[in-house]
């Protein structure tokens, strides 16, 4: 999910992604780490990634295909339940969550919606 974002803005913007690392200020090893390991960066590296793309954090990680920066109210209000657990562990723990993580969460809410 955010790799494959990450990817796509670094195509828009004609830049290899090793390139882009060394701009924001990391190694530029971490973007193949990134796709080996499937983790998104840290919230440093997060926001200076988004200032870098002109985007909003949630943008890079793949929870909205809205580019630009929602107001706070868009942010916590949300009717989808996997968007607002994305939010609280972004929130809570500093990282977006990982794939694995959303699908369990996926499954338990079809699991509930399903035998409701």
């Amino acid at each position: 999910m955010f790799y494959d974002r990450f990817i796509s803005l670094c195509e828009e913007k004609g830049m290899r992604p090793t390139h882009v690392a060394l701009e924001v200020g990391i190694s530029p090893s971490t973007p193949t780490n990134w796709k080996k390991t499937g983790y998104s960066p840290n919230t440093a590296t997060l926001t200076k990634l988004a200032d870098y793309f002109g985007t909003s954090k949630d943008y890079i990680l793949g929870l909205t295909d809205n580019k630009t920066t929602p107001n706070k109210a868009d942010a916590v209000m949300t009717n989808n339940p996997t968007e607002a657990l994305a939010h609280y562990l972004f929130l809570k723990l500093g990282r977006a969550p990982k794939l694995d993580e959303l699908l369990i969460f996926d499954s338990l809410v079809e699991q509930v919606v399903y035998k409701a």
